[in-house]
């Protein structure tokens, strides 16, 4: 009989291995939609995200750590239940994760939870400040000021069909997995801070090394790395 403690056990193994989480789903799908019920799933799915989240709150150091702790914001995550396999899947994702199969529009249900900043320490941001991103490859910087724009920055390749007002193609952007629309940098003046959000790039947004869920925000502080598919910048504030 498959329990979900059992499953959580080998994503644990799995992950602690070097396996991104993309892979370790695919390699427990079939025994989470053959082995557990709706419930299960949700309690499996669950566990797993606490343990990247304290995972990721291990690895910072101890200056980042109280940061952490003094900067929890709370946040309503929606949940989508697959009409395939009945699985949950954050709002955000257009496939399911665990069978791959196309999720209907409709939320069914919502519930509310405490969420930290994984990705370090609160940097204050205003209106007069700038974020620098330091390209690793060619140590180039580009500057920007997301919040003059109400919408944010779009960052990208651009193209015929495509402008992005942070244009990577002459830093290689494409050889180095970056899609055309891959992100948005902008400012929460409510919160004093810089957002970035993924929206729905082919090889993924990292923020510190943690895959960012597609079309969901996260704060960029001072000192972040930055990935844009291969692409990797170092975040600074100023």
């Amino acid at each position: 009989m498959i329990v979900p403690e059992t499953l959580f056990e080998k994503y644990v193994e799995m992950r602690q291995s070097g396996n991104d989480i993309e892979s370790v789903q695919q390699k427990l799908r079939a025994e989470v939609i053959q082995g557990l019920n709706r419930d299960q799933r949700n309690r499996l799915a669950k566990d797993c995200l606490r343990w990247e989240r304290d995972r990721t709150i291990v690895q910072l150091t101890p200056e980042q750590e109280k940061a952490v702790q003094q900067a929890t914001l709370t946040t309503t995550v929606k949940i989508r239940f697959c009409s395939a396999c009945d699985s949950p899947n954050a709002d955000g994702f257009t496939l399911c994760q665990v069978c791959n199969e196309p999720l209907a529009v409709e939320i069914d249900e919502t519930q509310e939870t405490t969420a930290v900043a994984l990705m370090g320490s609160h940097t204050y941001y205003d209106s007069q400040s700038q974020v620098v991103l330091k390209i690793a490859h060619t140590k180039e910087q580009l500057r920007l000021q997301p919040q003059i724009s109400p919408t944010g920055l779009k960052i990208g390749r651009s193209s015929t069909n495509f402008s992005a007002d942070v244009d990577l193609d002459p830093f290689e952007g494409g050889s180095y997995g970056v899609s055309r629309g891959h992100a948005i940098i902008r400012f929460d003046k409510d919160n004093q801070r810089l957002i970035i959000v993924d929206t729905g790039s082919t090889n993924g947004t990292f923020l510190n090394g943690v895959k960012l869920p597609k079309h969901m925000e996260s704060t960029l502080s001072n000192g972040d790395e930055l990935k844009l598919g291969k692409m990797c910048f170092r975040v600074k504030i100023k």
